[in-house]
């Protein structure tokens, strides 16, 4: 059996913004995230992060390999059930991303800062913190030995010029502002792009895209790029067809090259990679996913696998974001408020059951004023809203940051997260000249409509003939 948040570089476009009481400060960009794509809120394997209204990161969960960040922990067993300071990034810091798919080797973050530099923490087994270092924790056995690093360090090369950041199981990303993409780290099934299957502990460039990339999101062993035009291009892994290019489906399966997803050559604007399943968010604010499906977490109503893009039935008004886990997927609504679809074991639905949805399910006490998403990779989600950091779902590594390690059904407060983001802001935007006239959707056209009218703390206005969402809340 078989078992996302979008970055852009803003140019050449006119943004109006009357910023009110509350609004963030300009240099940072809170938003909707997938557990592998950089954003507001980072849900990895065991381990939540999420940034601060101060610009800052904090984390909470599983600390086996430093992946808290506060320069403890490292051995089997370390765990805080709330959240804790992350060294170094009390301020200045734009979008987090959490990795962890896999309890094999799992735990780092990276974090993308207002000056365009990456800074990551955590398991470096695989290079995957982009440089060497020297600290040791607990390895899969228990034995101190893994390499890792309990507090942030520079990724070698990324000191500025990077717009997006993801990090999968075992390996990390960056969009370039020249819009390449850089990866590093294991590279076992491709999934660094670069034509080959040798690991890398600095960056290595990814080949063949064809378009410059705006946003990337990294999964178990494949990564994905949303590029110029609104296409995307996946590589690496492709055992259930999660590269969704129709081929794929065995164990061996992989690209170490892009390879074009059918159907999606244009009219994207957001992607979310799950473990072994992606999504893409189209400019209609319709979702689409390929890839493993065993717990109905593409969202079609079935529970087979699809090496093509299918359609998420149930959405209603539309999405504005999408972030894929282990086995679930979570959407943010046009309403804003949170739904997710796949497995429940743990309650990561957050509907107050146990019982897998195959589609949408909306989550409980979570219909509006949410703001960011994501969906865990050990069977959690969690959420920036009006009322603070919300999680919900496994919890056994106190990993929903609520003092405890019991499971929660419905959505509860993290504790120590400090005040939440507040629900405004403006939402940045880009030319993109190169995009046919069906993707240069005007602002009356969904879902970007909604997200303006979310923007309580100021008055949002075009003046680009084509452009796309961020999907961040500037702070």
């Amino acid at each position: 059996m078989k078992r996302l948040f979008i970055g852009f570089l803003v140019v050449a476009v006119t943004v109006a913004v009357a910023a009110g009481a509350g609004a963030w400060p300009s240099g940072a960009s809170p938003g909707p995230a997938s557990a592998s794509g950089g954003g507001a809120v980072a849900s990895g394997h065991l381990h939540t992060c999420a940034l601060t209204s101060l610009g800052g990161v904090k984390c909470w969960g599983r600390n086996t390999t430093g992946q808290l960040g506060d320069g403890t922990g490292g051995h089997i067993g370390d765990f805080s059930a709330v959240a804790v300071d992350v060294v170094g990034l009390d301020t200045g810091v734009q979008a987090v991303a959490a990795g962890g798919f896999d309890a094999v080797f799992e735990g780092h973050n990276c974090a993308l800062t207002t000056a365009g530099g990456v800074k990551c923490w955590g398991n470096n087994h695989f290079g995957q913190l982009g440089t060497a270092t020297a600290d040791l924790c607990a390895d899969s056995d228990g034995e101190i030995r893994a390499p890792c690093s309990k507090t942030p360090i520079d990724v070698w090369g990324l000191g500025s010029g990077v717009v997006d950041i993801a990090v999968g199981t075992w390996h990390s990303c960056a969009v370039t502002n020249a819009g390449g993409v850089k990866c590093w780290g294991s590279n076992h099934s491709g999934q660094l792009g670069d034509g080959t299957t040798t690991d890398s502990t600095t960056p290595v460039d990814v080949v063949g895209l064809g378009a410059p990339a705006i946003a990337v999101s990294a999964g178990k062993g494949h990564t994905c790029a949303l590029v110029t035009g609104g296409g995307v291009k996946c590589w690496g892994w492709n055992q259930s067809g999660q590269l969704g290019d129709g081929t794929g489906g065995s164990t061996g399966d992989f690209s170490a090259i892009p390879v074009g997803v059918v159907g999606l050559e244009g009219g994207v604007v957001a992607i979310a990679a799950g473990s072994v399943h992606t999504c893409a968010l189209t400019t209609a604010g319709n979702v689409k996913c390929w890839g493993w499906n065993a717990h109905g977490q593409l969202g079609d109503g079935t529970t087979f696998d699809s090496t093509t893009p299918v359609d998420v039935v149930g959405l209603g008004s539309g999405a504005v974001a999408v972030s894929g886990g282990i086995f679930h997927t979570c959407a943010l609504t046009t309403a804003g408020g949170a739904t997710c679809w796949g497995d429940n074991s743990a309650g990561q639905l957050g509907d107050g059951t146990t019982f897998d949805s195959t589609i949408p399910i909306g989550v409980s006490g979570l219909t509006s004023g949410v703001v960011a998403i994501s969906a865990g990779g050990s069977g959690h989600t969690c959420a920036l809203a009006a009322g603070g950091a919300k999680c919900w779902g496994s919890n056994v590594m106190g990993q929903l940051g609520d003092g405890t390690t019991t499971n929660r059904l419905t959505p509860v407060d993290v504790l120590g997260f400090g005040p939440a983001p507040p629900v405004g802001g403006i939402v940045e935007v880009r030319r993109d000249t190169s995009a046919p006239a069906a993707q240069q959707p005007g602002s009356a056209d969904p879902p970007y409509a909604a997200l303006a009218g979310a923007a309580a703390a100021g008055a949002l206005a075009f003046t680009a003939a084509a452009w796309y969402a961020r999907r961040r809340w500037l702070r």
